[in-house]
């Protein structure tokens, strides 16, 4: 779309309509020959027919000299056996807290008192005159 100024058809209308994708180059005249074929070689619908990696389709542009190779490939450092009983550790550790909140809960809990006897007055204790 940089170049063209126009979105290019999906892969999916492609594959299923068989739509077909214009050359870049058909809508801009000044896109190289090169580039133009990158492009289209970037967007082959079968991934066996792309470039494998962005460094072959930098170099199907011509542009392996302009980005510079990494010095090295960065690999995290795995956990150690003593990091993983700490978190082991801590899960542990608000369990029984938790637990131990819940039993005091439970033991703690007032119980509910009675009702207190009603003050009304009963029917046969009242005298009629």
């Amino acid at each position: 779309m940089l170049l063209t100024g126009q979105t290019p058809v999906s892969a999916l209308k492609r594959k299923i309509d068989k739509a077909r994708l214009v050359e870049p180059k058909d809508l801009n005249n000044l896109i190289s020959d090169r580039t133009n074929q990158a492009i289209l070689t970037g967007m082959k619908l079968d991934p066996k027919k792309r470039s494998h990696s962005m460094r072959e389709w930098l170099d199907s542009l011509g542009l392996t000299g302009a980005t510079p190779q990494p010095d090295s490939t960065v690999v995290p450092e795995p956990k150690s056996n003593w990091q993983e009983k700490i978190n082991w550790t801590a899960i542990a550790a608000i369990g029984t807290f938790l637990s131990g909140i819940a039993a005091l809960i439970v033991i703690f809990k007032q119980p509910q008192p009675p009702s207190p006897p009603s003050l009304s007055p009963n029917p046969s204790s009242t005298k009629t005159p």
